[in-house]
């Protein structure tokens, strides 16, 4: 996070529900009090969202979607950096990890 800005963080439940032979819904949903609170971070305590992964002809498309209250008025160009930025990197370690 920027200067000023205490850094987030979250604990969230996955929950993976086979929807069909080919897709798998990835459920988000937060848990604040699943672990205990750290002083350096601001606990995000109300999240949810979901990764749903569709197999067609050996690819993989996936959509992502997730919504969280990170409990700061926190400038726009704040949150843009994170709206894109995160779950693009967060892709492309998956994708090392699966290779």
């Amino acid at each position: 996070m920027p200067i000023g800005f205490k850094n987030r963080d979250i604990v969230l439940n996955n929950t993976v529900q086979k929807v069909s032979a080919n897709k798998t819904k990835i459920k988000l949903s937060a848990l604040p009090k699943a672990y205990p609170v750290q002083n350096k971070f601001v606990r995000i305590d109300n999240a949810s969202g979901f990764w749903l992964l569709c197999e067609n002809n050996g690819k993989t498309t996936v959509t992502y979607q997730f919504f969280t209250d990170p409990k700061a008025n926190f400038p726009d160009w704040v949150i843009n950096l994170f709206i894109v930025d995160g779950p693009y990197k967060t892709l492309l370690n998956l994708k090392k990890k699966v290779k």
